[in-house]
Order: C-alpha cells, then sequence, then structure tokens
C-alpha cells in the first residue's frame, strides 16, 4: 500500500482528523499490524479502526493485544477475516479484562475454537465496557459450547448497564422525555450488586469528564460524587441502582425515605400497622440510615418490580406528620423531586 507510511505517520502524531480508518482488504501482513499497533500505543485520537479481510496472523494480533492495553481511545475494532485462532483470541481477552472503552469487536471468519471462546468469555466476566462481539464463522459449535451462552449473556448483561447508564447521565443534565429503560433490562442489572456499583462507578466517570476544569486531577471527586448521589436519590431509576447496590455499609446514607420515593411503602406498612404508634414507628425508621440500610439489603428485585412499571408518581407535597388524615395517601415527602 503506497501511502501506509504515510498513514502510519498520522495515527502517530494524534491527527485530529483522523478519527476513524478503514485498512480493509488492503493486504496487511503481521508486520504491517505490529507498525499500527506501535503508532497505537500513542493515539488518542483514532476511535474505529478496520483491519479486516487481511493476512494478519498470530505475531500480529498479539502485538494489537498488547498495544490496545495501552491505547484508551478506541471503541470499534473489526479484526474480522483474517487468521487469528486460539492463542490470539486469549492475548485479546488479557486486554479486554482491563479495557473499559472498546464497545464493539469483529472477530468473524477466523480460527478461533472452544479454548479461545472460553478466554473471551472468562474476559467477559468483568468487562462491561463491550456491547457487541461478532464471533460468527470461527471454529465454535454454538449447540455444544456454552461460552457462546455465557458470551451472549454478558454483552446482554453490558448493553443493559449501558442503556441505564445513557438515561441517567441524560436525565442529570436536563435532557426531557428520555425513555426509560426496559424493565427487563433493569432486572437484568439489579440481579447482580457489582452491575449497578459498574453503573454509579461510569456515571462518575463522565461527571467527572463533563466537569468544566480542564485539569481535572484539581477536581474534588468526593463532592462529585455527593452530588452524583443526591441526584440519583432524585430519580426513581437512580434510586433503584442506588439501593441494589446492596452496599452493607450504606455509604450513599439510603433510608427508607429514599425507598418510599420509588414505592408506596409508607402507605403499605401503615395499613399493615394501624395502632396509633405506627406512624412515629415509621418516621424513626424511614430517616434512620443505619436501619433502614438493613432493610434494604434485604430487598429483592420482585419486591419492586411490579412498583416500578408504574408512572413515575405525581409531584406533590406530602401531609405533615402531625395530621394523620391522609397519611396513608401515597404523595410524597416534604421537598421531593421525582424524576422517572
Amino acid at each position: 500500500m503506497d501511502d501506509f507510511e504515510e498513514i502510519l505517520k498520522r495515527i502517530r502524531s494524534n491527527d485530529a482528523t483522523l478519527t476513524r480508518l478503514n485498512l480493509g482488504g488492503k493486504d496487511i501482513n503481521d508486520q504491517g499490524a505490529r507498525d499500527i499497533a506501535t503508532a497505537l500505543e500513542t493515539n488518542t485520537t483514532l476511535t474505529r479502526l478496520n483491519l479486516g479481510y487481511n493476512q494478519i496472523g498470530p505475531a500480529g494480533a498479539k502485538a494489537l493485544a498488547e498495544a490496545l492495553k495501552i491505547n484508551t481511545t478506541l471503541t470499534k475494532l473489526n479484526l474480522g477475516c483474517n487468521q487469528i485462532g486460539n492463542d490470539e483470541a486469549k492475548a485479546l481477552a488479557e486486554w479486554l479484562k482491563i479495557n473499559n472503552t472498546l464497545t464493539k469487536l469483529y472477530l468473524f471468519n477466523n480460527s478461533i475454537g472452544p479454548a479461545g471462546a472460553q478466554a473471551l468469555a472468562t474476559a467477559l466476566e468483568t468487562n462491561t465496557a463491550l456491547t457487541k462481539l461478532n464471533l460468527s464463522r470461527n471454529q465454535i459449535d454454538d449447540r455444544v459450547n456454552g461460552d457462546l451462552k455465557n458470551i451472549n449473556n454478558f454483552i446482554g448483561r453490558n448493553k443493559a448497564i449501558h442503556t441505564i447508564s445513557d438515561s441517567l447521565f441524560k436525565e442529570f443534565f436536563g435532557e426531557k422525555n428520555t425513555p426509560f429503560p426496559a424493565i427487563k433490562d433493569i432486572e437484568l442489572v439489579c440481579e447482580n450488586p457489582k452491575n449497578c456499583q459498574r453503573i454509579v462507578k461510569k456515571l462518575l466517570s463522565k461527571k467527572l469528564e463533563a466537569h468544566p476544569e480542564a485539569d481535572k486531577t484539581k477536581v474534588d471527586k468526593t463532592e462529585i460524587e455527593k452530588n452524583l448521589v443526591d441526584d440519583m436519590k432524585k430519580s426513581r431509576l437512580g434510586t433503584l441502582i442506588l439501593i441494589f447496590c446492596k452496599d452493607q455499609n450504606n455509604k450513599y446514607e439510603l433510608t427508607m425515605n429514599d425507598y418510599y420515593r420509588l414505592t408506596r411503602v409508607r402507605k403499605n406498612l401503615l395499613e399493615a400497622n394501624p395502632s396509633n404508634d405506627s406512624e412515629s414507628i415509621f418516621n424513626s425508621i424511614a430517616s434512620n440510615p443505619n436501619l433502614s440500610g438493613i432493610i434494604l439489603n434485604k430487598l429483592e428485585f420482585s419486591d419492586v418490580k411490579h412498583l416500578i412499571q408504574l408512572q413515575p408518581p405525581p409531584q406533590t407535597s406530602f401531609e405533615p406528620a402531625t395530621s394523620r388524615t391522609n397519611h396513608g395517601s401515597g404523595t410524597n415527602p416534604p421537598g421531593t423531586n421525582i424524576h422517572r
């Protein structure tokens, strides 16, 4: 390829106009892949790279995998229709374990077998960024290989995490009419506290990126996290994610009042315990993070699934506890802004 050296020069120099690069079907071999890998180690502008339909074998694929452990800007990589086998898939899997930027990876029509699929499945246990992995036309029989099913499950989980994080982030920045994520996606995420913790982490990272301070080292991360949690507590979906983080120390200081914004638990509890002391007992629990944390950590998603399918409750004021006329009406506590 006549202009290959010029392309490498542009990658190395972080050419701001080079964000997408299509080198598919250019007869790139292992040496060419090594050269690209070296250039990628210092590149911070390229986000999409197509190296499909080339002649990249073991040496080239492994060089790319090593370089991509350093590169943090690539979001889409096509290595389909090359000469990549199990060892190269394992090398790529090691990269995926530590990568949190790549969202799409194409490995179709290579020579990856069950061992390679197993390594990729293991990597996806911890990788939550990848939302598409194409392994079609390899040497993997999806009828007998359970790793492909695991891969599909992990990809589904990642899509759900991405959808919910994106929805909440848009909500926090005032985008109106942001679609509420599908219940199946919320359920998929909430079945594992680590998934909810990953969403909080992703949102914190996005908040830091969006901060106007150019030098991020000067940003008070503790204050940003506190503001994030406050934002999440104003959101039905955000509150749900915080609850199902299942933090044993209740570091988000959740109370039953936060849960009440999500459900009508106050009405249910008071109707179940209609004694004169029931409201004062509820109030003492509802405002106490320690007592509330114990209760919230025992919640299962099935306890709230039917409630989050309801439309958001109207933004009304909760009647003071001194009046017992409507204490079970299901309206909101004072000062509560209810979002989706």
